[in-house]
């Protein structure tokens, strides 16, 4: 029953981003009304998605999004499956917090139709093309200022979970690109808060890696559980080197989490 129950919560998260992106691409030819009920319905699946995952969240150390006009977040996080972008919808949600108050940073993908919608939402894709991915960051900070919401950047600093893994300083975690971490933190005026999200898949004192062992997990064995380490931090206490210190911090916290 625990498999097939899985099997459903993670059938509904796939196909509801699908609906997502689908309803997203179509909403400049349809009508106001059908676009109202449509969205209606992605938002109860949303609301399934939400309570299926969040009975097995252990949340640890948790602090809540601090939203003051005017005044953004920065949420940084290790990136270990596709799972850690609900992870971070379930934060949002909690803090009372809409999708479209969270802004992506993440890598140009090699599926069209997922690269559209993200554009659509003002996110921001990288190409890591130093100066092209700055000017296009730039033009999408001056569209996020005109929203007039309170904003949450939300950047993955090891890079995709589909990179190949190179040697790595961490026994955890993958190697980190600070440069575009400390130009945000350095140049983007309205973010105020740095939020470091560590998140741990695991099954009794075993740490899952890998998105073939976490899904197996997830979906056939009642120990799987998910740690949410969550801690709050002013950007004014940020030096160049903090993205290095905390991703040796959050290395050794995976580690004493699995002793």
């Amino acid at each position: 029953m625990e498999i097939i129950n899985n099997a459903i919560i993670i059938f509904i998260f796939c196909s509801s981003y699908i609906y997502l992106y689908t309803l997203t691409l179509l909403k400049p030819f349809m009508k106001e009304q059908h676009i109202r009920t449509l969205f209606n319905i992605w938002k109860i699946v949303e609301y399934v998605n939400y309570f299926g995952f969040h009975k097995k969240i252990e949340i640890k150390n948790y602090d809540k999004i601090t939203t003051e006009k005017n005044k953004w977040g920065f949420i940084i996080s290790n990136h270990k499956s596709i799972l850690d972008s609900i992870i971070i919808m379930i934060i949002m949600k909690d803090n009372k917090l809409h999708f479209t108050n969270l802004k992506t940073i993440i890598k140009y993908s090699n599926k069209n139709m997922q690269n559209e919608v993200l554009k659509i939402y003002n996110m921001v894709l990288v190409k890591k093309n130093w100066n092209d991915d700055i000017n296009y960051l730039n033009k999408m900070v001056y569209k996020w200022k005109n929203e007039n919401i309170n904003q949450q950047i939300i950047m993955y600093p090891e890079g995709s979970i589909l990179t190949e893994k190179t040697a790595a300083t961490y026994n955890n975690l993958r190697n980190i690109h600070c440069g575009l971490f400390n130009y945000i933190v350095n140049k983007i005026i309205n973010v105020k808060y740095i939020y470091d999200l560590t998140i741990i898949y695991k099954v009794n004192n075993r740490i899952l890696i890998g998105e073939k062992d976490i899904f197996y997990n997830f979906l056939t064995n009642p120990e799987f559980k998910i740690i949410i380490n969550f801690d709050k931090y002013e950007k004014k206490n940020i030096s160049e080197d903090w993205l290095e210190k905390i991703w040796k911090k959050k290395d050794d916290f995976i580690m004493n989490y699995a002793a």
